[in-house]
C-alpha cells in the first residue's frame, strides 16, 4: 500500500476517535438542557450529491440517525440545483423552485444561499461529498481545513473523472473556506464518500488491464493504478440495501440478507453502467479506468477502440469545442487541454468522447426519452442510438450471467432515470432476452407487480410483469416451461446511502 494512503487512512482513524469524543461531550452537554430541542438546536447532517450539471442534497436529523433510527425517518429536508437550458434552479422541500443568478455550481453566492435554506432547519454539523473517483481511498474519510493532503489527492484524483470529481472538489474547497465556515457549525466535519469504493471487491480478473501497471508512475495519490476502478458504487449499495428488505413472496423472489443477494443492476440514466453483483459484493462493471468506458450515454461514447482518440481529425475538434474551448484551443492536436471552467480541464479527445458524443452525436439530443419517440416515428438515426444501447445492455447482460454460473442470477435490477422509467427499453430487452436463461419470469402468484408498488419509507421496488411488458403468461424455451429471472425496477438514493455510510463509519 503506498506510504501516502496509509498516512490517509491512519490519519482519518485518528480524527474519527476524536470525533466521536466531541459527539459524546456534545450529547452529554445538550442532555443537561431541559424540554425539547428547537429547530435551532437540531444537528444536521448534510448529503451532497454533486454531478456535472446538478446538485442534489439531503439534510438528516443526527440524534434519529442514533443507535436504530432508520435514515428515512431522520430526514428533515430535500432538494436540488439543477442547470438545463443556462438556466440553474434550486428547489428546497415544498418552498416554490428559486432562479439562481449564476449556472455554477461551485459560486460561492449560490452555496452560501443554500446553505442559509437549510440552515433554517438546524446546525449542520456534519456534511457529506458524494466523489466520483476514489480510486484505493476506503468507504469515508474526514477532511478539515488542515487536510491539505487529503485534499490535493482528490484534486489529483480528478483528472480521472474530471467532470464529476472537479466540481465536487471545488465545493469541499468553498465549504471549508472561512467565508463559508460561519455559516456551518463551528466545528463542523466533512466527510467524503467514493462511488470506486463498492468495487473494491472485483478480483484481478475483472479489474486488471494487461498494460504495465506503472504507465502512469509508482506510489501514486490514493493509490491510484491504471486499471478498472468501476462508478456509480454508491448506487449499487443504495439499491442492495433496498432488495436485502424487500426480496420476498411479494416479489415472487426468496428473501435474502445483503450478502447473499446475486444480482445484475442496470444503473441506466445520462451516465450508465452495469454491474454484477454476487453474494452481495462487486464481481464485475462495465466502467473502468473513468466513467467513459462501458455503455454509451446522452454524451458519451461509450467504449470504442482506444486508438480512435488518435484520429479524431482537427476539424471535428475545432467544431466539437467551438461552444465550450477558448479560441486558443481550437483545432489543437487530441491530447491539449481545453478549460471548461470549474476548475475542469480536460483533453480534445476527451471532451469529444465524454461531452460531444453518445445519443447527441448521432441524433441531435441527449435526452433518451426523446430518442424514444423519435425511433417510434421512424427516425433511422435514433432508432440507431436505441438499437445500440440495447445490444450493449444485451451483450452484457449476457456475459454477466455465465460470469455468475456458481450461484446464479436472482434478478435483473433496473435503476437511474433510463432504467427505472423508460418502458420501451424494458419491452425490448424483454423481447431480445425472451428465449434466455434471462427471460422475464412467470408472473407469481400474489407478487406484487408494476401495477401495485413495494414500498416503504427507505426505498421502493418493482417487480415487471410479463402482461405490461408485452409478452404472454408464460413462456417455453425448446417447447418447454421456463422458469427464467424476476425483472426488478428499485429507486436509487445515493444521499440517503451516504447518511448511511457515515452513521456507520461515526458509529452513531
Amino acid at each position: 500500500m503506498p506510504e501516502l494512503l496509509e498516512t490517509l487512512i491512519a490519519h482519518n482513524i485518528s480524527k474519527r476517535e476524536s470525533h466521536r469524543s466531541q459527539q459524546a461531550a456534545s450529547s452529554h452537554t445538550q442532555s443537561g438542557g431541559a424540554g425539547r430541542r428547537g429547530e435551532a438546536q437540531r444537528e444536521l447532517l448534510l448529503s451532497l450529491n454533486a454531478g456535472s450539471s446538478s446538485l442534489k442534497f439531503k439534510a438528516f436529523d443526527r440524534a434519529k440517525l442514533a443507535g436504530a433510527g432508520r435514515v428515512a425517518s431522520a430526514l428533515v429536508v430535500a432538494g436540488s440545483i439543477k442547470i438545463k437550458d443556462d438556466k440553474a434552479v434550486l428547489r428546497v422541500g415544498n418552498d416554490d423552485p428559486e432562479e439562481l443568478p449564476s449556472t455554477d455550481l461551485t459560486n460561492v453566492e449560490t452555496l452560501h444561499g443554500l446553505l442559509d435554506r437549510i440552515a433554517a432547519h438546524g446546525r449542520i454539523t456534519h456534511v457529506v461529498h458524494r466523489i466520483v473517483h476514489g480510486a484505493s481511498l476506503p468507504q469515508c474519510i474526514s477532511l478539515t481545513r488542515a487536510d491539505a493532503s487529503a485534499l490535493d489527492t482528490l484534486t489529483f484524483l480528478s483528472s480521472f473523472a474530471p467532470l464529476h470529481n472537479a466540481v465536487s472538489v471545488s465545493i469541499i474547497r468553498t465549504l471549508l473556506s472561512p467565508s463559508t465556515t460561519t455559516r456551518l457549525d463551528e466545528a463542523a466535519v466533512h466527510l467524503c464518500c467514493f462511488d470506486t469504493t463498492f468495487h473494491h471487491a472485483m478480483p484481478p480478473s475483472s479489474y486488471r488491464y494487461l498494460v504495465d501497471p506503472q504507465l502512469a508512475g509508482k506510489h501514486l495519490p490514493g493509490g491510484m493504478e491504471m486499471r478498472k476502478w468501476g462508478f456509480h458504487g454508491i448506487s449499487y449499495s443504495s439499491i442492495l440495501d433496498s432488495l436485502s428488505r424487500h426480496l420476498g413472496p411479494s416479489l415472487g423472489c426468496r428473501s435474502r440478507s445483503r450478502d447473499e443477494i446475486s444480482v445484475i443492476i442496470c444503473h441506466l440514466g445520462s451516465g450508465s453502467s452495469i454491474c454484477a453483483v454476487q453474494r452481495g459484493k462487486s464481481l464485475d462493471t462495465t466502467m473502468g479506468l473513468t466513467p467513459l468506458e462501458g455503455l454509451p450515454g446522452g454524451t458519451r461514447s461509450g467504449s470504442v477502440d482506444p486508438v480512435l482518440a488518435l484520429h479524431i481529425s482537427r476539424a471535428a475538434l475545432s467544431s466539437s469545442s467551438a461552444s465550450t474551448a477558448s479560441d486558443g484551443a481550437k483545432g489543437q492536436d487530441p491530447f491539449s487541454s481545453v478549460d471548461l471552467g470549474q476548475g475542469i480541464k480536460v483533453s480534445q479527445a476527451e471532451l469529444v468522447l465524454n461531452k460531444h458524443s453518445g445519443f447527441k452525436a448521432i441524433c441531435g439530443t441527449s435526452d433518451f426519452q426523446q430518442v424514444v419517440e423519435r425511433r417510434n416515428q421512424g427516425d433511422d438515426d435514433a432508432t440507431v442510438c436505441f438499437d445500440v444501447f440495447v445490444d450493449k445492455i444485451v451483450q452484457t447482460l449476457g456475459g454477466y450471467y455465465f460470469k455468475m454460473a456458481s450461484t446464479g442470477v436472482d434478478s435483473v435490477v433496473f435503476s437511474g432515470g433510463i432504467g427505472e422509467a423508460s418502458g420501451d427499453l424494458h419491452r425490448e430487452l424483454a423481447r431480445r432476452l425472451e428465449s434466455t436463461p434471462l427471460h422475464v419470469a412467470a408472473d407469481a402468484d400474489g407478487a406484487t407487480t408494476n401495477a401495485e408498488r413495494q414500498d416503504d419509507d427507505e426505498g421502493e421496488v418493482v417487480r415487471l410483469d410479463r402482461r405490461r411488458l408485452d409478452l404472454p403468461a408464460d413462456v417455453e424455451v425448446n417447447g418447454k416451461r421456463a422458469g427464467g429471472v424476476p425483472w426488478l425496477v428499485v429507486k436509487t438514493d445515493e444521499e440517503s446511502e451516504m447518511a448511511r455510510e457515515v452513521k456507520s463509519y461515526m458509529s452513531w
